[in-house]
Parts: C-alpha cells; structure tokens; sequence
C-alpha cells in the first residue's frame, strides 16, 4: 500500500509503505494461512492500538526483564500461532481519530472528515437497526469514501488473509 501527498497527510504519516513484492516472496515461502488483524479504528480506543504493540513486543521478545515472567505463557501462545500462519497487524487505523481523542475528545469515533470508518465498508453500508446511535455512526458519502477504510481494503486485497480480526475496546462484548 502506498500513499502519498493528501491521503497520506490525512493519516498522519508523510509516507506509509508496505512492500508486495516482500510479502509474496515470503508467503511463497512460507505457505502458512494469514491473519489480518486491525486496531485503533476509533479514535477512543486507545487500549486496542496499545495492545496491538504490545503483542508485536511479546513476539520479538522486546520487553523489560521484570515483565518477562508474566508474559511467558502469552508470548508461548502467540508464537504457536506465528508458527501455524503469518500475522499482518494493522495497529492503529484511523490514526487522525486518535490525534482527535489525544487532544481531549476522549470519545471520539469519527475521524476528521466525522465518518465512523468502521462503517464506511460495502457490506451493508447505511443500513440502521435498532441499535443505531445517529451521531457516531456515520458510514460515509458512499463505501471506501475514507482513506483509512481504502487502506485496509488495499491491505486485505495484497494480503488475502483467510481471517480478520477486528479489534475493539470499550464494551463488555465479544463480538
């Protein structure tokens, strides 16, 4: 994925990369399922962006020595399951939500053009139900109209994971 100019300002990253041609060479290595597995797509959720780094820092054995007995179980898993597929870790999403959040707007879902980018895909884009709260939960114009959602669909095209997580915080709800 590569972004340049207006898009990539708008993400907050003056260049954003990720290389296809590494990629196919290892996954014709490899051969392993990917997962595709995303944070950070609300700005509120702090936690989930945070946790995304921390499973990296779990996996490249890149923590303090006092937290290395708390996390052995965990980093074991994890590396179980790097052993079985290739993991493709999108940490923080919608990164300008995040600055909007950072900056006092502690509940913050939209990004800076107000559109929940969670909301902003094909499937079923605008459709309300009974659960929908009006003022969060804006798809967008049309779907992919956000760069944020254009960058993980582009991710998920050159990837093709066979699962995606999508990582939230701030509900009781495993969903």
């Amino acid at each position: 994925v590569e972004m340049d100019g207006e898009e990539a300002q708008s993400v907050g990253y003056g260049r954003l990369t990720l290389s296809k041609n590494d990629f196919q060479v290892q996954r014709l290595l490899s051969k392993k399922p990917v997962i595709l597995a995303t944070f950070g797509e609300h700005g509120r959720e702090m936690i989930s962006s945070e946790t995304a780094l921390r499973l990296v820092e779990i996996a490249c054995n890149a923590l303090p020595e006092d937290e290395e007995a708390e996390v052995g179980k965990i980093r074991e898993r994890l590396l179980q399951e790097l052993h079985r597929s290739d993991m493709v870790i999108v940490p923080v999403v919608s990164p300008t939500g995040r600055v909007l959040a950072e900056m006092g707007n502690r509940c913050e879902r939209l990004n800076r053009h107000e559109v929940d980018v969670n909301r902003n895909w094909d499937w079923h884009h605008g459709e309300r139900d009974q659960t929908t709260i009006d003022q969060e939960e804006r798809p967008g114009r049309t779907p992919f109209s956000e760069v944020e959602t254009r960058a993980v669909k582009q991710i998920a095209e050159r990837v093709k994971p066979q699962a995606y997580v999508s990582v939230h915080s701030g509900d009781s709800a495993v969903l």
